[in-house]
């Protein structure tokens, strides 16, 4: 029986098996769609299939020696096509396309599990019309074709209509393995047109086993495991400057909390980060895990550091015990949806808060 290597992809012994099975009896769908919260291996996970599926060996994928394994170890595989979601712009060309896909590549392959878009990227239709170009190629000695396609929920409406139109008719002897983090934002006809393949989240144990695989370089992120969600792509983006905003976040809460309107204008404009866009979201992001984390252990027990330990418990203690998180979650995603969508952190901030301030006075008055 053919063994297969999954040599970035840690964990998913589920998914693993599947692939296994589907490989073994020749029944590999031909639209795979990869998914799973943030970090939790797809980018992995899909570099991984690329190997598999183009090796030409019978007893091992990848074998690493057949002609196939050589030319994608290259990066000369005229048989393995990539779309990453890219930023907005004129038109590019053709050679624009290659070049920013290969930029893309390695730095996927630099830190899988960290790779993530930018808020304004995107999979344009061009980039599909390049790539019906590719397949109208007839495939080299009727070898294997695969399709990578990271973070498909990035892919503009008239791009995922193209695409599924490859889908309902696609070329002979070709895959198309599919990447995402929320299958909700996927147009449901392409949706229709994939098998769908889950990633797990990890448990605490699986998260500790895997900051030891990477050794000394990542022990002392253990104390952030509580924090990431089963995600080891969220834990390791501590290392990646997610250290200072952690303090960042936090203040963001204290001083949001207070329900004080001037406070909260004086502490946005002392904060240059926070009214920096890709900054500003980041920071947010985690103050919804700091909310979740809370909400997943009402007694704030100290599985973090002692310091964040305290300030937690100094934050969220300190509210008034009618205050609602659930409306406060909400006026954190708000605020990063409109962040996205517009640009404008602190006319983004202030107008949320000030509907949060109203909605919180509402609750208080007497029916």
């Amino acid at each position: 029986m053919v063994k297969l290597e999954f040599s970035l992809t840690d964990q998913q012994n589920k998914a693993k098996t599947f692939v296994s099975r589907s490989i073994v009896n020749d029944t590999f769908p031909q639209a795979l769609l990869v998914y799973g919260l943030k970090g939790v291996g797809q980018s992995a996970f899909l570099l991984d299939m690329a190997g598999i599926l183009l090796c030409e060996s019978e007893e091992k994928k990848p074998c690493g020696v057949c002609e196939s394994c050589r030319e994608r170890v290259r990066e000369s595989h005229d048989n393995l096509l990539l779309l990453f979601p890219m930023g907005e712009g004129k038109q590019k060309k053709e050679e624009e396309l290659i070049k920013e896909t290969n930029d893309k590549l390695l730095e996927v392959k630099g830190s899988p599990y960290c790779f993530e878009r930018s808020i304004k990227e995107h999979i344009s239709i061009g980039q599909v019309r390049h790539l019906k170009k590719r397949l109208s190629y007839a495939s080299l000695v009727n070898r294997k074709r695969v399709v990578l396609i990271f973070g498909l929920e990035s892919m503009m409406e008239p791009a995922a209509n193209a695409l599924l139109k490859v889908l309902e008719e696609p070329p002979p002897h070709t895959y198309f393995v599919l990447s995402c983090e929320k299958r909700e934002r996927i147009l449901p006809t392409l949706l229709s047109r994939c098998i769908s393949l889950g990633l797990n989240p990890y448990s605490p144990d699986e998260m500790k086993n895997f900051i030891d695989v990477k050794g000394g370089e990542l022990s002392h992120l253990k104390d952030f495991i509580p924090l990431a969600n089963g995600s080891p792509g969220s834990l390791m983006s501590y290392e990646q400057g997610d250290t200072n905003r952690l303090e960042s976040a936090l203040l963001f809460i204290q001083n949001s909390v207070s329900m004080d309107w001037l406070a909260f204008i004086e502490y946005i404009d002392s904060r240059p980060e926070l009214n920096e866009m890709e900054e500003g979201i980041h920071t947010l992001k985690l103050v919804l895990e700091l909310v979740g984390y809370y909400h997943r252990s009402k007694d704030c027990e100290p599985a973090v550091t002692e310091e964040l330990y305290v300030k937690l418990n100094t934050i969220f203690k300190g509210t008034r015990a009618s205050f609602d998180w659930n409306l406060y979650a909400t006026f954190v995603e708000k605020c990063i949806d409109l962040m996205s969508k517009y640009s404008l952190p602190r006319m983004v901030f202030l107008g949320q808060f000030m509907s949060l301030e109203e909605k919180e006075k509402t609750k208080l008055q007497p029916s």
